[in-house]
C-alpha cells in the first residue's frame, strides 16, 4: 500500500523484520534511510506541504517509535539469555 501509515501495522511489520534480522541472520546493525517525507509509508515523520512550500506541520509515525525503542533499549553487544516467546 501507499500513503502515510498512522496505525501500528507498518511499525509491527518492521519490528518483526528487525527481530528476525538480529536473531536469525545475525545482524549487528540496522539502519533506516528515510526520516522525513510526504504522504509515504516509509517516512518516520510526515511533513505537510502547500502550494507555497512547507506549511510547518509535521506528524510522527508509530514506525518512528518502534525504531526508537530498538535504538534505546537494544544496545550493541546485548543478549537475551533465557528469553522465551515468539519465534
Amino acid at each position: 500500500g501507499h500513503g502515510f501509515d498512522r496505525s501500528m501495522k507498518t511499525a509491527l511489520y518492521v519490528a518483526r523484520i528487525i527481530y528476525h534480522d538480529i536473531v536469525y541472520a545475525g545482524a549487528r546493525s540496522w539502519q533506516w534511510w528515510r526520516a522525513i517525507g510526504g504522504d509515504y509509508k516509509d517516512g518516520l515523520i510526515r511533513e505537510y506541504s502547500n502550494e507555497n512550500g512547507l506549511d510547518g506541520r509535521v506528524e510522527d509515525s508509530k514506525l518512528m517509535w518502534a525504531l526508537g525503542n530498538y535504538s534505546r533499549f537494544i544496545r550493541p553487544g546485548a543478549s537475551a539469555p533465557g528469553c522465551f516467546g515468539y519465534r
